[in-house]
């Protein structure tokens, strides 16, 4: 899962370029399911700081209920949201 954190990470960090707006979307998607799994086992584990970070994560990428914010907020939350998972993720 570890891994897989840092590809979210940077999968975050290029959303700052300006790409097709189909990126973003599917962007919401992977980072959600993401944040979802991390929180998961974080709660299984009982590490609550890091299951409120994750769905903090959750509740702003969420596709279906989506934050519309403008686009140097969005830069700002994905520079977050990539540290959160590259620095707060599971040790494998």
């Amino acid at each position: 899962m570890n891994n897989l954190n840092k590809i979210i990470a940077l999968l975050l960090l290029l959303a700052v370029l300006p790409l097709p707006y189909f990126y973003y979307q599917l962007l919401r998607i992977v980072v959600t399911l993401a944040a979802v799994a991390n929180a998961y086992i974080f709660f299984e584990d009982k590490q609550m700081a890091r299951v409120l970070a994750f769905g903090i994560i959750v509740l702003i990428w969420n596709p279906i209920f989506p934050f519309y914010m403008d686009r140097s907020v969005w830069m700002i939350s994905d520079i977050i949201g990539a540290g959160v998972f590259f620095f707060g993720g599971p040790d494998d």
